[in-house]
């Protein structure tokens, strides 16, 4: 069974508040990840979003979930700007702690392995 999510009931035209995304989520998107379906998230006449309402919705089930479960779930009439921010949300929700610590390091100049970090010369 597929479950369609239509934001713009819940959001209007343009969808901003991270109350209504978690409730989105966790009444909405997990529940039906948790039972085997599939979730098509429609942003159909919501042509602006927030990178924070995205978040809401989306990143704790990636890190939780992993990257496979997006196999699960459809985003359906995303204008640019609403398929930027998913795009964007997808790919750093996907990311590890090992990768943010490594990047955070390389942006400081740090080498090395975490516990025998040292500063490049």
């Amino acid at each position: 069974m597929n479950n369609a999510i239509r934001v713009r009931e819940r959001t209007g035209a343009f969808a901003e508040d991270k109350d209504v995304a978690r409730a989105i989520r966790l009444n909405e998107v997990e529940p039906a990840l948790k039972a085997g379906e599939s979730v098509t998230i429609d942003f159909t006449d919501v042509p602006l979003t927030t990178q924070s309402f995205v978040h809401a919705m989306l990143s704790a089930t990636i890190r939780s979930k992993g990257a496979d479960v997006l196999e699960q779930i459809q985003f359906k009439g995303c204008s640019p700007a609403v398929k930027t921010l998913i795009k964007l949300v997808c790919e750093y929700s996907q990311e590890t702690d090992a990768d943010r610590l490594e990047d955070r390091s390389a942006r400081r100049g740090v080498v090395g392995s975490p516990g025998r970090a040292r500063k490049k010369k």
